[in-house]
């Protein structure tokens, strides 16, 4: 995988993660999320939703259609598989550049300090 794969992988990861907590927390729409991430209090929105995340980027709305968002939403398990995904695509990222990949501390919101959110099991098992 070539550099640019691994930073879009990583970047495709985290959109759908991120774009799953909006599904399930009520942002389902481009008003509300327009008017969650409206110039006037973004900075005040991404404070209290994304403690960690650099200040001059937002979630991107196109998340939403992102056929990996939708598949992510689908079940407990396809979340998790997404989130053990990013974690050794982090992992790899670290290994290349020999440093901590800048959205590492997403990553360890959405593991450790995410409020949770009551996707269904798939009943695999």
């Amino acid at each position: 995988m070539t550099d640019k794969a691994l930073l879009r992988s990583i970047d495709g990861c985290i959109g759908a993660l991120l774009s799953t907590y909006f599904y399930m927390i009520g942002i389902r729409s481009k008003k509300f999320y327009d008017y969650f991430f409206a110039k006037d209090h973004m900075q005040e929105t991404m404070d209290r939703f994304f403690p960690n995340w650099p200040s001059n980027r937002k979630p991107s709305y196109a998340a939403y259609s992102r056929k990996e968002s939708k598949w992510c939403r689908m079940c407990l398990e396809n979340y998790n598989y997404i989130k053990d995904y990013l974690m050794v695509l982090l992992e790899e990222a670290a290994y290349r550049d020999g440093q901590e990949h800048g959205l590492v501390s997403i990553q360890r919101w959405i593991e450790y300090d995410m409020p949770h959110i009551d996707l269904p099991a798939a009943g695999l098992d």
